[in-house]
């Protein structure tokens, strides 16, 4: 046997010996990991199970009730001075949506308002502990959350402070106690469970099932919950058994895999003895002198080979081959860069040129505005000398022609400003600078004062963000979603229009959600595109005036500070247009730095 050989058989020797000691530590390993995966699924089943962070159960609507009522004016006035009509009206009927049972108020005197309970329900109308406890437990909290005992089985009880909604900390003064109850079911373990992942029992009273704290099988957990009183008792526990499916699929295939990586190893392992035990000196020889004279006339006999000598052959075969390609491929790369190169420069010349094209266009469109307006200023003004001379000797179809040859030369030229003004939102637009929305929205309010009033309508402003925009074109937007809103109102209803704005985050940045809304005629949803689009008019000329050129004005501003124009409505409801702008631009952030530096 030579030295390689030698060598070889030692190195398998070591290698055989190394697997033989790596069994017990992959045995080894392979149960921690079950262990692992059991406590992992313990531990997600025991976050899920925590039913003050629950998401996505009915139960959910019970604990947001007590939220949203105890912060309500009208809720507020109520518990001053009761009304058995809107306690009907807005308590009664929050059993089904709200998963509650029975519900009780009382007035900061701890005297009883109201008390309700579910129709059909077998619910006591008394509360399970004194009216003094609501005191004590939300001296310095607004809410209170306990486990109560009944003679029908383990309630929850949820309850909160009564206070208006200018208080959204609650700290301030309040007006009473909501305090509602929910008897808790079997429909309750089931949805815990299917969050969860487990089985879920609820064992009333302080008694504890030791089982239910110790693993139960090699896969199987448990673990429970307590349930607190109102004196911090525990009336009960919740159960929650389960089972670890990752680990119970390990476990069963742990021996399989391992008597088949067994046999896996073994066959690799006699088959590279084999071959590393195979004389290696002429292919070797071949591989070096086709490696010296890069030449691969002796590479084929090797080459056609079954094992690895032969595969390095083949691979330095290809290596050569390639290396030819790769020289043709860069002679061909320097071509395809000179064509490159050729055709920046005619993208160049095309840009420029697009260039000069807008700057005719731009020219063309305000000769075009000259030229059109001068014939209809003429028109206007004889029409005027026309009226104001003769006005009175002509009969009343010559009066009539001459009042609608007017009216026709107004609403041109309204048109041709209209278009004039959507084709400069980008030719003849100006730098985004910081504004301030509020002010903005004031100043066009000043404007729209007189028609405000005419209407007798009202607008409500709320707060308003400072945003980077172009302060003209933000004005044009507001002016026209407000004038709109005071135009399309319905008959002997006043126009009531809503601004308000939210900041959100997204992917891109800060963005700013502006909605205006009114209480208007409002339009039908398949409308929804069609009214952006440019002279679009979902109403005759006689009933409402105007070019149809105000929300496709609205859209490209919109478009053009990056952001999107959408509508929303419901016939002789009203309608919600939704703009959406990001709140910086690079390019403006940019010249500000550098007007500071």
């Amino acid at each position: 046997m030579g030295t390689v050989q030698k060598r070889i058989a030692a190195l398998l020797a070591v290698l055989g010996a190394a697997f033989v000691l790596l069994v017990p530590a992959i045995n080894a390993m392979q149960g921690r990991h079950i262990r692992l995966l059991v406590e992992q699924s313990r531990e997600e089943s025991r976050i899920a199970s925590d039913i003050d962070r629950l998401i996505g159960l009915d139960r959910t609507k019970f604990a947001n009730f007590i939220i949203d009522y105890t912060w309500w004016d009208e809720f507020a006035d109520y518990v001053n001075r009761p009304d058995p009509q809107w306690a009907k009206d807005n308590l009664d009927t929050s059993f089904d949506a709200c998963r509650v049972q029975a519900i009780w108020v009382y007035d900061n005197e701890l005297r009883l308002v109201y008390v309700t309970t579910e129709p059909g329900a077998t619910v006591d109308r008394k509360l399970p502990f004194d009216p003094t406890v609501l005191r004590e437990r939300m001296a310095s909290t607004p809410y209170m959350h306990t486990f109560e005992t009944r003679p029908y089985g383990v309630v929850e009880i949820r309850a909160g402070r009564i206070h208006r909604s200018n208080d959204p900390n609650r700290t301030g003064p309040f007006t009473g106690y909501l305090v509602a109850e929910h008897v808790w079911t079997d429909t309750d373990n089931r949805d815990l469970g299917k969050l969860t992942g487990c089985s879920v029992r609820l064992v009333s009273g302080g008694a504890r099932d030791t089982a239910a704290t110790r693993s139960l099988g090699l896969a199987e957990y448990a673990f429970e919950t307590p349930l607190k009183d109102h004196q911090d008792r525990t009336v009960g526990h919740l159960e929650f058994t389960g089972k670890s499916q990752a680990a119970a699929v390990l476990a069963e295939t742990e021996m399989r895999d391992r008597w088949m990586l067994i046999a896996f190893t073994i066959v690799i392992y006699l088959g590279v003895a084999i071959a590393l035990t195979r004389w290696v000196s002429r292919p070797l020889a071949s591989i070096s002198h086709a490696l010296a004279t890069e030449r691969s006339d002796t590479l084929p006999a090797v080459e056609a080979r079954k094992d690895e000598f032969g595969v390095v052959a083949g691979n330095l075969r290809q290596f050569f081959e390639q290396k030819a390609l790769l020289e043709q491929e860069i002679v061909e790369r320097k071509r395809a860069e000179a064509a490159l190169q050729a055709s920046q420069e005619r993208l160049q010349a095309l840009t420029v040129e697009l260039q000069r094209s807008n700057r005719e266009l731009q020219d063309f469109a305000s000769v075009a505005s000259h030229d059109l307006q001068e014939p209809l200023r003429k028109i206007s003004a004889f029409a005027g000398r026309l009226k104001a001379k003769f006005g009175d000797a002509l009969p009343q179809d010559g009066q009539d022609y001459l009042a609608r040859m007017m009216n026709a030369v107004e609403r041109m030229s309204g048109l041709i400003e209209d278009l004039l003004t959507y084709s400069r939102v980008t030719t003849r637009a100006k730098p985004f600078e910081k504004l301030n929305l509020s002010k903005l929205v004031e100043e066009v309010l000043g404007d729209l004062e007189t028609r405000i009033q005419q209407t007798g309508g009202t607008v409500e402003v709320g707060p308003l963000p400072a945003i980077e925009a172009d302060p003209t074109q933000m004005r044009q937007v507001f002016q026209n979603l407000i004038g709109n809103a005071l135009k399309f109102r319905r008959e002997g209803v006043p126009p009531v229009v809503r601004v308000h704005a939210e900041v959100i985050e997204r992917a891109g940045g800060e963005q700013v959600r502006i909605v205006v809304s009114d209480n208007g005629i409002g339009f039908d949803e398949q409308y929804a595109e069609r009214i952006f689009r440019v002279f679009e008019r979902l109403h005759g000329r006689e009933q409402y005036e105007g070019t149809g050129m105000g929300l496709a004005i609205v859209k490209k501003i919109a478009e053009r500070h990056g952001g999107t124009a959408v509508a929303h409505g419901v016939p002789n409801e009203g309608a919600t247009f939704t703009i959406t702008l990001p709140v910086r631009h690079p390019e403006a952030s940019g010249a500000a730095d550098g007007a500071q530096s």
